[in-house]
């Protein structure tokens, strides 16, 4: 399980292109998706699972105020379990 946190404040021009970093991971080609929720968004490629969650912003997300990460903490520990 790899689990990527990034605050948007964060300098994004010293990190890889989400391309790039998902597709040491997984086929992109392959995405679909597969939910949505107060947490984000859910996408599936083969036996890959990928939860995108947008945090710390002010910009609603599918209709719902982002979380803040302190809120997320329990999101993480129950991903990392499984």
């Amino acid at each position: 399980i790899t689990t990527i946190l990034l605050l948007q404040n964060t300098d994004i021009t010293s990190l890889p292109s989400m391309d790039t970093l998902l597709s040491q991971h997984i086929d992109l080609t392959q995405v679909k998706k597969i939910g949505e929720g107060t947490f984000g968004e859910a996408y599936i490629s083969h036996n890959v699972v990928l939860k995108i969650v947008p945090m710390e912003g002010s910009i609603l997300v599918n209709g719902e105020p982002q979380k803040k990460a302190d809120e997320i903490l329990a999101e993480v520990a129950i991903t990392l379990e499984a």
